[in-house]
């Protein structure tokens, strides 16, 4: 099972363990709060602003034509996730998604409990209208206490309106057999690699083996920048 926080991941099967994280730009990192109060609308602006404007499809955002790609493993009530996305992820974002070099994937997982389920189901489901980057990013401003029933079906519902998408047809996508093989296939590619917690981040270089991060070193912004620069340089 896996346990939601920054602990060693060993993937025997890897042979290279790229270490890292961006440093946080101060005007993104400083509106965030770690608070589990907000109100359904929280972050949406902030989301808007951050992730608008970049191509987006399905569960990846970024060029499809970028060298390097990152997959994010990741339980939306971890609040390792949420200090991951809000504090270091905009970085990413303005640094490379946004200028092409670097496209990111999101790989939901739901091993906390129903809440995880719930809100994983609603952004595979944000993802059909390519919102689903938007939608995590104002989840992870909701987040409450782990099992606590914070992601209601309401909350859900008003996080998917605030965003400009119609709830109903997004509620009901998200209960689908199709959404669910998404969440099976993402906990699959997790045991393959022996991802043992989150989040963690997988490096795919176009025609090389994948690279797991060590999830201790995913909050050290200047080594994963040197480690995604260097990936881009092979």
């Amino acid at each position: 099972m896996l346990r939601s926080g920054p602990l060693s991941v060993r993937v025997a099967a890897i042979a290279v363990v790229v270490v890292a994280v961006l440093v946080t730009a101060s005007l993104l990192s400083a509106r965030r709060s770690s608070g589990s109060s907000a109100s359904p609308a929280a972050g949406v602006a902030d989301a808007r602003a951050l992730l608008d404007g970049i191509p987006q499809k399905g569960l990846a955002l970024g060029s499809p034509k970028a060298r390097l790609t990152i997959e994010e493993f990741a339980d939306i009530q971890c609040p390792y996730c949420k200090r991951w996305t809000l504090d270091h992820f905009p970085a990413i974002v303005s640094s490379y998604v946004r200028t092409g070099k670097v496209r990111v994937v999101f790989r939901p997982l739901a091993f906390i409990g129903a809440d995880s389920k719930r809100a994983a189901r609603t952004v595979v489901a944000a993802g059909r209208e390519n919102r689903l980057w938007q939608l995590v990013d104002v989840l992870y401003e909701q987040q409450g206490a782990e099992n606590s029933g914070w992601a209601s079906q309401d909350v859900l519902d008003s996080a998917v309106a605030g965003l400009g998408l119609e709830a109903a047809p997004v509620r009901a996508v998200s209960r689908t057999a199709a959404t669910g093989a998404v969440l099976t296939a993402a906990q699959a590619e997790a045991d393959r690699l022996g991802v043992s917690s989150t989040p963690t981040l997988v490096f795919r270089v176009r025609g090389e083996a994948p690279m797991t991060i060590d999830p201790n070193a995913a909050f050290d912004p200047a080594e994963l920048s040197a480690a995604i620069d260097a990936a881009l340089a092979r």
